[in-house]
Order: C-alpha cells, then sequence, then structure tokens
C-alpha cells in the first residue's frame, strides 16, 4: 500500500513538539501567550497556533522565543534534551518522554504538579489520597455524558 500523500507545507509532529516546548517553558516562566506574542512581536492568537503545532515557527521568531524564555535554541528544537555523550534513548522512553511534555503543555498542568510537590511527605498517605482523588474525578468525568451547547445564565 503506497503512503498517503502529505503536503509539505502542512506542521507535521515536530512542529507539534516544538509548540509544546515552548508552552511548556512560557507557563514555567509565568509569561502568558499575550505577554510573549508582544516580546516577540505577534499576537496571542499567533502565539497559541504556534503552541498547537498549527503553524510553523520560523527560525528567526523561534530564536527571538528562545531569548524571551531563557532556554537555548537546540532545547526546543528537542536538541538538548540529552548529553551528546548519553546512549540514543530507546523508542519507548522518547514516547513516554513526549507524552509528558505534552501532559505539561496542557492548561493547569504545571500549576498542578508545582501544588503537588509543595505538600509535604507526611503525613505518608496524603499524597496518595490527593492522587486517588484525581483520578476518581478523571473518571467520573470520562463516565459522564458530554453536554452540548451553553446553558444559559439567568
Amino acid at each position: 500500500m503506497a503512503a498517503e500523500a502529505r503536503d509539505p507545507r502542512r506542521p507535521d509532529n515536530i512542529d507539534v513538539e516544538v509548540g509544546r516546548l515552548v508552552r511548556v517553558q512560557r507557563i514555567s516562566r509565568g509569561l502568558s501567550q499575550t505577554e510573549l506574542g508582544n516580546q516577540i512581536g505577534v499576537t496571542f492568537q499567533q502565539v497559541q497556533k504556534y503552541e498547537s503545532g498549527a503553524n510553523r515557527i520560523s527560525m528567526g521568531r523561534l530564536t527571538r522565543i528562545s531569548r524571551v524564555l531563557g532556554v537555548d535554541i537546540t532545547y526546543l528544537l528537542g536538541a538538548s534534551r540529552r548529553p551528546a555523550t548519553a546512549p540514543v534513548i530507546n523508542p519507548k522512553d522518547q514516547a513516554k518522554f513526549s507524552e509528558a511534555v505534552g501532559m505539561l503543555g496542557k492548561i493547569g498542568a504545571l500549576r498542578l504538579l508545582k501544588a503537588f510537590t509543595a505538600i509535604p511527605k507526611k503525613p505518608a498517605g496524603l499524597r496518595e489520597s490527593i492522587v486517588q482523588m484525581v483520578e476518581g474525578a478523571a473518571a467520573a468525568s470520562a463516565r459522564a455524558p458530554a453536554k452540548r451547547g451553553r446553558r444559559s445564565r439567568n
């Protein structure tokens, strides 16, 4: 079976990964999309498109983003995740890393993780109770029928 022809002008998985790394770094520095956009000369909507991978980031713009975020451009390109002398990462570990970066890019994920790490280690069961509560909320949300439309406000 022949592979489907892909439009080379369309963003690909690498563009999505670069966007996720930009989002993670922006959130970790406490910048809004508007603030980042103002510093690199684009609208917050354009930053949204970059972060989602919907639009590709030019090298010039990526250079400006890396300066604003205070990271090396090779990090945003995925090249500096491991030292040059480190062994090649196996595909399962790479998939786990990509999944983790994707999760950290979700709204509120980094805040949740920071708050969780601020919880003291004792009592020992506290962290486990919180994880179970969040997992339960996620499971209940997945089971709940999707509501369509918006509820009117009276």
